[in-house]
């Protein structure tokens, strides 16, 4: 964990989501602005574990913090279906 809080940024988060997936905000108020590391996640239900986890990444793709330039955050991709995960866990 780094040594200090993460500064306050207001975030963007897309009025509209890929079917089937929602956004699960954590540490963010109501405007959208957060000084927490984790801030939330994406949800998304599909017919199968790979549509599911692309919905998701497709979802979190929508997110961007308001700075300029606007910057993406960053976001686990080990926490998936563990068949599905895109880097390995470190050890």
């Amino acid at each position: 964990y780094p040594n200090s809080p993460a500064p306050k940024r207001t975030m963007k988060i897309p009025p509209h989501w890929p079917a089937g997936c929602e956004w699960i905000p954590s540490g963010v108020d109501a405007g959208g602005t957060t000084s927490a590391g984790r801030i939330g996640g994406v949800l998304c239900a599909a017919e199968t574990e790979e549509k599911a986890v692309g919905g998701s990444y497709a979802g979190v793709a929508q997110i961007c913090f308001d700075s300029t330039p606007a910057s993406a955050p960053h976001y686990r991709k080990d926490v998936c279906f563990p068949q599905l995960n895109k880097e390995p866990l470190a050890r």
